[in-house]
């Protein structure tokens, strides 16, 4: 019990230093948050045997942790870039130790871990940094275009990637329909993650988010789900409470809506080309078909070089620049394949609608940020132990097989 506890902390202060990083050395911080999310698998792995991966888990666990790793490192070698090599060796020790909680560790716990730092981020958030908050609500305009929320110097697309993933694992803990929801802490917790995502203007993870709750609405309000369910006509009022909220919101105040998601900039808005997004990957196109050995080998893992000039804004993109396009092509098929039989085949009773929240949130997020195979941002690990558990029976069944 001790042990557990101990382990559980641990994953809290990983994923709270990795929030913070930016502030205080982004890749020593980065390094503290992986070894202590590697001490975590450790001891997760001690405490139970076997192993239930599926298929497409195993394959898609392996490619990580071999092709993608392997030639990560070597290009960066190969390129006289240590730092580059140091990552390829963290996402290593990333991949085994969320391939050993995957199998041995219950996501609905994992998911918890992860919130309370979520809710520690956002409260020191608001201890030290509550006027930026403030100012990126009040949709101000600098000569730079609108104020954007950057907690603790990340990115706000970074920003609202963690903070996105944490309010599609309160959704689905909303509605499961399994236990009844503590609502008194779950919708003031989720009201303050979708506050910092607002502040952040980033619409690719609002959008991502819409379309996980309708997912997420769909499959948990199924007939076959909610046959003799008491909780069903309770979480439909409060789904119903929610979208009632959000008709009045975007009548009342569409005005700051338009605004504060900058919707008619010039720079952002509807007709700027998804920000500058679509020109962006024609040049990444032109780009490398000049160069066939990055196209198919890759360049290393967070190797996106500043001398393009621009940023990808693009998941997949950018896994084509880092792996190479035949890696990133078998990895999204095995991601999107795992997502479809995952949504095919769900059962609240042997799967958790979190899992199903997060795979979701960040496939559909990442054709426009570039966070799907990433290193050292909080949502990382749970992404990845998401991909790896989504067909896993629950832990109470698990055990139950092995005695």
């Amino acid at each position: 019990m001790k042990l557990n506890f101990l382990a559980g902390w641990l994953a809290v202060l990983a994923f709270y230093l990795a929030g913070i990083s930016p502030a205080y050395g982004a890749l020593l911080t980065q390094i503290l948050a992986v070894f202590l999310l590697f001490a975590f698998g450790l001891i997760v792995r001690a405490s139970y045997s076997g192993d239930t991966l599926r298929e497409e888990q195993k394959v898609l666990f392996w490619v990580l942790a071999v092709p993608c790793s392997y030639l990560s490192a070597v290009n960066s070698a190969f390129y006289e870039n240590f730092q580059l090599i140091a990552y390829s060796v963290l996402f290593t020790l990333t991949v085994f130790s969320a391939k050993w909680v995957a199998t041995k560790y219950d996501f609905h716990r994992l998911a918890s871990l992860y919130l309370y730092a979520c809710s520690f981020l956002i409260l020191t958030l608001v201890i030290f940094d509550f006027d930026s908050i403030l100012r990126a609500l009040s949709a101000t305009q600098t000569n730079k275009g609108l104020y954007r929320l950057t907690p603790f110097g990340n990115h706000p697309n970074l920003a609202a990637h963690f903070v996105g993933t944490a309010a599609a694992l309160l959704v689905a803990r909303t509605l499961r329909i399994d236990a009844k929801p503590p609502y008194l802490t779950t919708i003031p917790l989720l009201l303050a993650f979708l506050t910092i995502l607002l502040a952040t203007s980033s619409r690719g993870s609002i959008l991502a988010l819409m379309v996980t709750c309708v997912i997420l609405v769909i499959l948990t309000r199924s007939a076959k789900e909610t046959s003799s369910r008491p909780l069903v006509r309770q979480q439909t009022l409060v789904i119903l409470s929610a979208l009632l909220a959000v008709a009045v919101m975007l009548i009342w105040k569409s005005d700051y809506i338009l605004e504060i998601l900058d919707i008619n900039s010039t720079s952002r808005g509807i007709n700027s080309g998804g920000t500058g997004r679509f020109k962006n990957w024609a040049d990444f196109i032109t780009i490398i078909q000049d160069q066939p050995v990055v196209l198919f080998l890759g360049h290393g893992f967070r190797s996106w070089p500043e001398k393009m000039g621009f940023d990808s804004d693009n998941s997949y993109i950018s896994l084509i620049y880092e792996i190479g396009l035949p890696l990133t092509m078998l990895i999204t098929f095995l991601l999107v394949r795992v997502l479809i039989d995952a949504i095919r085949k769900f059962d609240s009773r042997t799967m958790s609608p979190e899992v199903i929240a997060v795979l979701s949130f960040v496939l559909i997020e990442s054709i426009f940020a570039r966070y799907l195979v990433s290193i050292g941002n909080p949502a990382s690990f749970i992404v990845l132990v998401a991909f790896l558990a989504v067909q896993l029976p629950t832990l109470e069944a698990r055990r139950a097989l092995a005695t």
